[in-house]
């Protein structure tokens, strides 16, 4: 199932005028998907690199979240019992 939206979805791309399409080489090849390709390529990125990239990816998108959680806090005024572990 998910191999043929994948091929489907590559397709599009390739269609559209893309001419080169990449796939996450640890999916690729851990589902054996490396049969649909041309060439695999990979990229040797020290772990720490890759650990402060996700700490800011979830801090950004965290701190997007939490704005829009903030807004909801106008409901207290109106609540007979409010649980928080902000204050």
């Amino acid at each position: 199932m998910l191999l043929s939206r994948v091929f489907i979805a590559c397709h599009a791309m390739l269609f559209s005028g893309h001419r080169v399409v990449v796939l996450d080489a640890a999916v690729l090849l851990e589902a054996g998907w490396d049969d649909i390709v041309h060439e695999v390529w990979t990229t040797v990125i020290p772990s720490e690199e890759v650990v402060a990239e996700l700490v800011h990816f979830v801090r950004k998108h965290y701190c997007t979240y939490m704005q829009s959680v903030f807004v909801g806090l106008f409901a207290q005024d109106w609540a007979g019992i409010i649980w928080s572990r902000i204050f």
